[in-house]
């Protein structure tokens, strides 16, 4: 069962699991070509933090008055001479981070956040924790951003600019909430304002189908939102969502991608946030929900491409470093960097020479599983020649097989059936990079149907590693042809659902369901093969916590009281062969196509690896 502190240290919104142009470039530099003699761990292998400049001297609870006359309270930490504890009054650059959970716990009060930004105040910059409307000691109502939230954003940034010892530049700074939060107020701040650089980490880009309603079923984070906002976010905040919840529990308008969510999607907000020419450092773990921050990261570099941020990537798209993202073996929360921070604050707000490749042509830097290198690529997805397989009797054939059919019960994998496609031995081994699509042909006894396809690395001995999951729900079966990624050949790689209105099955029909399956970069190695698992429900015991981990990336754990009174008693009959052959279409690449670079853990990683060469070599 989940617990208070789970829920406490992977946060609300970004995700909630119960238990984030400058004007030109000042003064950065081209990646030197020659390395140095002894490299140091951090990116671009220059650069090192040094030891701290400054004690810090906090001022507490100061009252900002936001443009409707609602006051919210901030802790602003200043560096101070090390010796005597005084502020020095000089002028720094100012980060802020806009926070929910200043009082209700103690775990993020002030500067100890997921991130210590202690080690920033340490190395000159002034530090602003601000308690987001009705949360903490901040007044008003939260409205779990709207609108007005982002507005105050806009209003912290201002007032944050003429702070005294300001020098009227402004970073962004935060995980989960915190990052959401950066994303909204950029998206509103507009061309000319103070932010300069901000690192938006733990986030996704589509809240609704990677957060909350992973392909429309609401997910454990939204029964966290909707059930216990009130222990981290107080009492404003829970009156806000609990109606929320009541509202898509009922089948209502926020349980489908409407005006509510519309309005906190980061990828249909993508254009206003490159307008603003504000760099972007993203963070995220292969074991965020959904489908991560990759469409966010592709959102962003289309947009400033002048494309439109729901379509897929070029492959030889021109990219910006402007843009950039880690994806590392982690979950929400995990492999924060406050060094790396400093030093892309350093280069985009002090216009330091750090060495940090900002110039890069390979923004996404991705550690690739289960072998822990890192590598480096540049579009999104990362081919565009997808292999089709199709699912034959326990096999998956490259050759339409003949018409066959297997059942499926609803019920949990351990109790229902389970459906099982498996390659032959991959000689050389492969690498399985980017989204997945399956397209089942089903018919369903019940007035609806639950599928749920999982993707494992299957070894010559038989132990089974998972790759991948996706999930869809019959009434929800509807695909928006333009904003579906397809491969050269026209194959399906990412299906984009509408999740707009539910539409019924009558029972005993067969249609065919578009399957989004969430991305990976994992590599077999030789003479292993990949393994499909259908089941009509995801296994329970990745439907709930583990201790302090929440399983967040699996989907189809929680469908609403209606949704599963039209899947009990379901049986289903997959249809694998003949002219409806159900497939799936898998990114497929040689082993050796990404090429490692150098990465390490650094001084203050807490012993994570991460990439030190942010470009590949030509």
């Amino acid at each position: 069962m989940f617990t208070l502190r789970a829920f406490a240290v992977t946060g609300i919104a970004g995700a909630v699991a119960v238990g984030a142009i400058l004007p030109a470039p000042a003064a950065t530099q081209p990646p030197s070509s020659k390395p140095p003699a002894h490299p140091s761990p951090y990116p671009g292998g220059h650069w090192r933090p040094g030891a701290p400049r400054f004690a810090i001297a906090a001022k507490k609870n100061v009252k900002v008055t936001m443009s409707d006359g609602v006051k919210l309270t901030a802790d602003v930490y200043y560096p101070a001479d090390r010796r005597t504890g005084h502020r020095v009054h000089r002028r720094f650059p100012v980060l802020l981070q806009q926070t929910p959970y200043t009082t209700t716990t103690g775990t993020e009060n002030g500067i100890k956040g997921i991130v210590d930004g202690s080690m920033l105040v340490e190395h000159g910059y002034i530090y602003v924790s601000a308690d987001v409307r009705g949360t903490g000691r901040s007044s008003g109502s939260n409205g779990y951003f709207n609108n007005r939230n982002a507005r105050d954003g806009v209003n912290l940034v201002h007032w944050a600019a003429k702070l005294p010892g300001s020098n009227g530049v402004v970073g962004l700074d935060g995980c989960s909430y915190l990052a959401q939060s950066q994303l909204y107020t950029a998206a509103k701040l507009g061309r000319h304002s103070p932010v300069k650089a901000m690192v938006p980490s733990c986030i996704s880009g589509d809240v609704y189908r990677d957060t909350y309603f992973e392909n429309g079923i609401p997910s454990i984070a939204w029964h966290g939102a909707g059930l216990a906002s009130g222990s981290l976010l107080g009492p404003t905040t829970e009156a806000f969502l609990a109606r929320k919840y009541a509202d898509s529990q009922r089948g209502g308008q926020v349980a489908f991608y409407r005006h509510f969510w519309k309005v906190r999607d980061h990828i249909r907000a993508a254009r206003a946030i490159v307008r603003t020419h504000i760099p972007a450092l993203m963070w995220d773990g292969w074991d965020e929900p959904g489908f991560g921050a990759q469409e966010l990261y592709a959102a962003l570099q289309n947009a400033w491409a002048g494309r439109s941020p729901y379509r897929a990537m070029r492959p030889h798209q021109r990219v910006t470093g402007r843009y950039q993202l880690i994806v590392g073996d982690w979950g929400h929360g995990g492999g924060l960097d406050p060094a790396i921070e400093l030093e892309w604050f350093n280069t985009w707000l002090k216009h330091r020479h750090t060495g940090l490749q900002v110039h890069t042509r390979t923004p996404m830097h991705l550690e690739q599983l289960p072998t822990d290198r890192w590598v480096n690529a540049a579009t999104y997805p990362f081919t565009t020649h997808y292999r089709q397989f199709f699912l034959s009797t326990d096999r998956l054939r490259h050759a339409r097989p003949k018409p066959a059919s297997g059942d499926l019960a609803y019920g949990p994998p351990q109790d229902g059936d389970v459906l099982t496609f498996i390659t032959r031995p991959f000689r050389h081994g492969v690498t399985v990079a980017g989204p997945m699509a399956a397209s089942i042909v089903a018919a369903a006894s019940t007035s609806n149907l639950e599928l749920m396809v999982d993707v494992f690395d299957i070894s010559p001995a038989g132990a089974a590693s998972k790759i991948a999951h996706g999930g869809v729900v019959a009434n929800l079966r509807h695909r928006v042809a333009a904003r579906s990624w397809h491969d050269v050949r026209g194959r399906l790689v990412r299906p984009y659902l509408a999740l707009v209105h539910e539409h019924a099955v009558p029972p005993d029909r067969a249609y065919r369901y578009a399957v989004p399956i969430q991305p990976a970069m994992w590599t077999l190695a030789p003479h292993h093969r990949l393994q499909i698992q259908l089941a009509a429900q995801p296994d329970p015991s990745e439907c709930l916590s583990n201790g302090a981990k929440v399983v967040a990336r699996v989907i189809g754990c929680l469908p609403r009281p209606a949704v599963l009174a039209g899947l009990a008693g379901g049986t289903y009959s997959i249809r694998f062969g003949g002219r409806r052959a159900s497939t799936i279409n898998l990114p497929l690449m040689s082993r050796h196509a990404f090429h490692p670079v150098r990465s390490g853990p650094t001084p203050t990683s807490d012993s994570v690896a991460l990439p030190a060469d942010w470009s590949s070599p030509r």
